[in-house]
C-alpha cells in the first residue's frame, strides 16, 4: 500500500511539472504568433472581421479540429481552443473548447470501451498506449476520485484509460464534465489574458 501511494505520489509531481511546461509552451506560442500576425499589419481585430465572414462554419471547423485533437492522440488541443478565444473571444472559445471536449473524450472513451486497446493503439502509438495502459491500472485502482483527478490533466488519455478498463459509464460522464469545465477555463484564462496583456 505504501508502495502505491509512493507511485501517485511521483505521478502527480512528474503530471503537475509536464501541465505547467506545457502551458508555457502554448503562451510562447501564442505570444510569436501574435508579434508575427503584429508584424504583417494583422491584428486580433481584423482576424475577427475576417472570421465573421465564415458565420457558424468558423466555429464549427474550430469545433472538428479540437474534437479530432482529442482522438488522435500527438495533437493539441489546447492551442485551438486559445485560437477560438483570439477569433471569438473568451466565452465563445470557452463553448468551442466545452463542446469539443466534451465529444473528444466521449469519442475516446467509446472507441477504447469498444474495441480495445488494439485498436486504439492505431491512433495513438506504442508509447502513448502503454501511458494510457498506467492510468487505466490507475483509474481502476483508485476509483472514481482518481478519475476526478486525472481528467482535467490528460483528457484524451484518461479517456481512453476509463474505456479500457470499462469504468462506469455514468461516473466517467460526471468526471468528464468537470474535467474539461476545468481543462477549458484554464485555457481559455491564459489566452484571454495574454490577449488583454498584449
Amino acid at each position: 500500500m505504501k508502495s502505491l501511494f509512493i507511485s501517485s505520489q511521483k505521478f502527480f509531481s512528474k503530471e503537475w511539472v509536464r501541465v505547467v511546461l506545457y502551458f508555457v509552451l502554448l503562451i510562447a506560442v501564442f505570444l510569436l504568433t501574435i508579434r508575427v500576425l503584429d508584424y504583417f499589419n494583422l491584428g486580433i481585430e481584423e482576424l475577427r472581421a475576417l472570421t465573421q465572414r465564415f458565420g457558424i462554419w468558423g466555429s464549427l471547423i474550430l469545433v472538428a479540429a479540437t474534437t479530432a485533437s482529442l482522438v488522435f492522440s500527438p495533437l493539441s488541443s489546447s492551442s485551438i481552443i486559445a485560437l477560438g478565444v483570439v477569433l471569438y473571444g473568451p466565452i465563445v472559445g470557452y463553448c468551442i473548447g466545452f463542446v469539443s471536449g466534451m465529444l473528444g473524450g466521449l469519442i475516446d472513451y467509446t472507441l477504447a470501451y469498444r474495441y480495445g486497446q488494439r485498436f486504439i493503439g492505431r491512433f495513438v502509438g506504442p508509447k502513448t498506449l502503454l501511458q494510457i495502459q498506467t492510468q487505466g491500472e490507475r483509474v481502476k485502482l483508485k476509483g472514481f476520485w482518481a478519475l476526478l483527478a486525472l481528467t482535467p490533466l490528460s483528457l484524451d488519455l484518461v479517456s481512453y484509460a476509463a474505456g479500457l478498463v470499462q469504468f462506469n459509464t455514468s461516473k466517467f460522464v460526471l468526471a468528464l464534465i468537470f474535467g474539461v469545465m476545468v481543462n477549458t477555463l484554464v485555457v481559455v484564462l491564459l489566452a484571454a489574458g495574454v490577449i488583454q496583456f498584449i
